[in-house]
């Protein structure tokens, strides 16, 4: 399966929508920018539709705008619209219990004499905390200022006295970054959570077009992840295999820097402390890694990177590859992503 014109426009789009929800998240924190925010958001929510972009990225958009709509809802119409938009939230698990959380505010209002009614979304709030994974990626920009933003999104207050007092953000700060790599390098353009990538992942398995793709998941190698999330890939609808950390790395980079020689690869895996993470045998770890994958995937040795290649690796555009990969796993530093 070739890298097609569907492929490229795809890796496109998605990078386009989280472009707008990067710029509907900073017009959110001006003073009087919330419809402009909204208009952002809408974009992003047209193109996830028209292109069938799978999770995160349905659910992200949909709780951002129910998430502005109750700063301007004045109307029960209004409320039961961003009550829809938190209902689409809650189909990844990546944002927890915090769709839950917000929509207790539309049903409060909706309901304000009728507690019985916010009982059950409550509960569904409550056990979703306690499923939650502990996670290193800080969504709220301010914990005071997110409090009293709750506070008027119950009561139906005027929003328009907070619009511009978050705290403005250049871009959203992730303590332990991933990224996703495909078959274009710009697949790793955008950077997120690990659940978020892993969710991304996991949508990309479910697309019939992807079926007889190979996917996999590389953690940092002194992460404490629990063992299906650290060094293990598949191919098409087989069980998850543990797959060579080395190996996997010089895949990852491979598919971020599809055109560097043995040289640049080497430089830019010792990373700034000069260490060695690769072994001192570049062309032996590339030999292993073809080996790997045709036993993988059942292709011939031959046929694993691209004859007509004259640099140092390229995966053959016959058959397409998909991984989550935490930045540090392969020397990328937060300051290095953007």
């Amino acid at each position: 399966m070739a890298l097609n014109e569907m492929d490229r426009e795809i890796v496109d789009i998605r990078e386009r929508v989280h472009l707008l929800l990067t710029a509907a998240s900073s017009k959110k924190l001006i003073r009087h920018e919330t419809k402009k925010a909204l208009e952002k958001l809408q974009e992003a929510d047209e193109l996830i539709e028209q292109y069938d972009l799978p999770e995160p990225w349905p659910s992200l958009c949909a709780y951002r705008m129910g998430h502005l709509m109750l700063r301007t809802a004045s109307t029960d119409k209004e409320l039961i619209e961003a009550k829809s938009n938190f209902a689409i939230a809650r189909g990844s698990k990546c944002l927890g219990p915090l769709p839950d959380i917000y929509n207790l505010a539309v049903l409060y209002r909706l309901h304000k004499r009728d507690r019985q009614s916010i009982k059950a979304p409550f509960d569904s709030a409550e056990q979703a905390i306690e499923r939650l994974e502990v996670e290193k990626d800080p969504r709220l920009t301010d914990h005071t200022f997110n409090l009293l933003e709750l506070a008027t999104y119950f009561s139906g207050l005027s929003y328009k006295d907070l619009e511009g007092m978050g705290f403005p953000q250049k871009r959203l700060s992730i303590s332990s970054p991933w990224m996703l790599v495909g078959p274009d390098a710009k697949w790793s353009r955008v950077v997120f959570s690990e659940t978020e990538a892993l969710t991304e992942l996991d949508g990309l398995m479910r697309r019939g077009e992807y079926r007889s793709a190979v996917f996999f998941k590389l953690s940092d190698k002194n992460a404490e992840l629990p063992s299906p999330l650290k060094r293990h890939w598949k191919y098409k609808e087989k069980d998850w295999q543990k797959a060579a950390h080395q190996r996997l790395r010089l895949l990852s980079l491979s598919m971020l820097h599809p055109t560097c020689s043995a040289d640049t690869l080497i430089s830019i895996v010792e990373g700034k402390k000069g260490e060695d993470p690769l072994p001192n045998s570049l062309s032996r770890l590339k030999t292993l890694l073809k080996k790997d994958l045709s036993t993988l995937t059942g292709i011939n040795e031959n046929s694993i990177y691209d004859p007509s290649f004259s640099g140092f690796l390229r995966i053959n555009p016959i058959f397409k590859i998909f991984g989550a990969v935490e930045c540090s796993a392969i020397h990328l530093e937060n300051d290095e992503l953007m």
